[in-house]
């Protein structure tokens, strides 16, 4: 007689069902949040922030990991992962729409990774215990919210330099050059195309000693 031996290993790890739909609307609606916080908080408010770099992507992680689980849980495993992939299509949609720079992302994506699978767990916990599901989904109106109190509330800190640089020009000539609102077309180079911050015009507010030029980077 034949004895049958179950699969001890499949019935102690059973297979987790995955809805491709589900995880598609999450991971969408975690780079949509991405590319449209970028707009309304750096483009819009040029409000560079807690609002931006920490709640930002606390939301994306919860409204991915809420909407990933909603109708078929997932592990936490593989909301991480479906987390951290919104992240990272996020940060390309931003490079492809030239919203940001290389550099910029790179620089920030430690901080973002980390609130953002922080976010994930706790939406993650809401869609398995069954908890209202309108609260992550509604926390997306928060963000502008924050955007606006940042930019109606700039930090008071100035941070004065001070540097010099052997030009050789005439001094008519390079006082011309400071005060010149013309566009600069020159190329910025690798740095510039990697996301590095470079001058592309300035003007110059008020006249005289005590004038005010303002560089746009």
């Amino acid at each position: 007689m034949q004895e049958v031996v179950p699969d001890a290993q499949h019935r102690c790890h059973p297979q987790v069902r995955v809805d491709r739909a589900q995880v598609l609307q999450g991971v969408l609606a975690g780079v949509a949040i991405i590319v449209v916080a970028v707009l309304i908080s750096a483009l819009t408010l040029s409000a560079y922030g807690w609002g931006l770099f920490v709640a930002t992507p606390f939301v994306v992680g919860m409204t991915t990991g809420y909407i990933v689980n909603r109708r078929v849980p997932q592990t936490g495993a593989r909301t991480m992962a479906h987390v951290l992939a919104a992240g990272a299509l996020g940060g390309l949609a931003l490079l492809m729409f030239a919203l940001e720079g290389f550099m910029c992302i790179v620089l920030v994506a430690p901080l973002g990774l980390a609130a953002a699978a922080l976010g994930g767990t706790f939406g993650r916990a809401i869609a398995l215990f069954g908890h209202d599901g309108s609260r992550p989904l509604m926390s997306v109106a928060v963000l502008p919210v924050l955007f606006a109190l940042e930019a109606s509330m700039p930090p008071a800190i100035s941070i004065n330099t001070i540097e010099s640089i052997e030009i050789a020009a005439s001094p008519d000539a390079v006082w011309r050059a400071i005060t010149s609102e013309a566009p600069i077309g020159l190329s910025p180079g690798l740095p510039g195309l990697a996301g590095l911050a470079y001058p592309v015009r300035s003007s110059l507010k008020g006249e005289g000693v005590g004038a005010t030029r303002l560089g746009v980077f």
